[in-house]
């Protein structure tokens, strides 16, 4: 069962890591092209707008692709596009890459402390700012405190937050983890029974539900 738990814990925080440059990747794509096409009929000001932001997207792409770059080389080029242009989308981007490169790296500190930078970031949106604390939650999932880390998910699985489903997969093995089966299973029952999540999500969620079952 702990390589059960393991593997969707590593596959949930696999995807969660890589899901917003994944989906931004063909946004900036689609907003390149809606930038190119959509402004030749305004005003010379939205034109220089969106000459800026396709000039800042190709440039945190070129960052992206350039080759024989080692880990640390690329963490600091992400870093480096990030402190250049704070206030510019493009740069929540970079600071994700480098994360996810620092925690392919297993620099566990280093996360947590650019994770942290990236939750308290203004000029981010609050569902990156949410996704930086869930992150976090994950990185210290094995070695912090159950107590605290419950507390720090409650907001974030409430009803309408944007990664709540995840979040309470978390709650769940977390309460599994420390040894209160029965409520681990009532979340996760729960969870498997909601037809607004994920289908992975409920997937796991009735695994985890049988499992936890036989834990009583």
């Amino acid at each position: 069962m702990a390589d059960l738990l393991r593997e969707i814990d590593e596959e949930l925080q696999r995807e969660r890591m890589t899901a917003l440059w994944r989906k931004y990747q063909f946004l900036i794509l689609g907003a390149i092209a809606c930038l190119i096409f959509g402004t030749a009929a305004n005003s010379a000001w939205k034109q220089h707008v969106a000459q800026k932001e396709v000039s800042l997207s190709v440039g945190l792409g070129s960052v992206a692709t350039k080759p024989d770059m080692q880990d640390a080389e690329k963490i600091e080029a992400f870093q480096a596009f990030a402190r250049s242009n704070p206030t510019a989308g493009q740069s929540v981007l970079a600071q994700m890459a480098g994360i996810s490169i620092m925690l392919r790296a297993g620099k566990s500190d280093e996360v947590l402390k650019a994770l942290d930078a990236l939750a308290n970031d203004a000029s981010a949106t609050s569902i990156t700012r949410d996704y930086a604390r869930l992150v976090r939650i994950q990185v210290q999932f094995d070695k912090g405190d159950p107590v605290q880390l419950r507390q720090q998910l409650a907001p974030l699985a409430a009803d309408g937050q944007p990664w709540r489903y995840t979040a309470r997969v978390l709650q769940g093995a977390l309460y599994g983890k420390h040894g209160d089966s029965a409520k681990a299973k009532e979340i996760f029952q729960t969870l498997s029974q909601d037809n607004q999540a994920p289908i992975t999500i409920r997937d796991s969620a009735r695994l985890l539900s049988r499992y936890y079952a036989t834990q009583g």
